[in-house]
């Protein structure tokens, strides 16, 4: 079992091979670790659970449950579909999953953003109708003023 002593004195080179020795309940440390004050330990928390999801698929379950993560999660995911490919489509369906009207009001629109980034970048990759639908209806569901409407599809061409 990992120990917060051990994360704040391991070297970020050797987290890599740290991940790959994780246990279920060590993930739910990482996870919970995510939310201290201390920076070191949530940075070094967030870079084990991003290497241990470049191999393993035991840390997406743990998306929905720290709201205050949220955006971290989610711009972390930009890195994994990078690698993963074989992971498009889960990431794709849980992303199209979260219900943004559930999340904070002054978020609301900083996390579908966030969403529609990861989702333009799997779509580069894999076109699909259901991720098509949701960035049509993200763009003119209301939710993203004109500014951020004109920035998603610049970006939509740019990738």
């Amino acid at each position: 079992m990992i120990s917060m002593e051990r994360l704040l004195t391991t070297e970020k080179e050797s987290l890599l091979e740290l991940s790959r020795n994780l246990e279920t309940e060590d993930i739910s440390h990482l996870v919970e670790w995510l939310t201290e004050k201390d920076d070191r330990l949530r940075y070094n928390s967030l870079l084990l659970l991003e290497h241990r999801s470049e191999e393993y698929d035991d840390v997406y379950p743990y998306w929905d449950i720290f709201r205050v993560t949220v955006r971290q999660c989610i711009q972390s995911l930009g890195k994994i579909v990078a690698y993963r490919t074989d992971l498009h489509n889960k990431i794709a369906n849980e992303l199209i999953s979260i219900d943004i009207m559930n999340i904070r009001p002054s978020m609301r629109k900083l996390v579908l953003i966030d969403i529609l980034h990861i989702l333009a970048i799997i779509k580069k990759h894999q076109p699909s109708e259901k991720v098509d639908t949701y960035i049509f209806k993200a763009l003119t569901g209301g939710l993203l003023d004109k500014k951020a409407v004109k920035q998603i599809e610049l970006m939509l061409w740019a990738i």
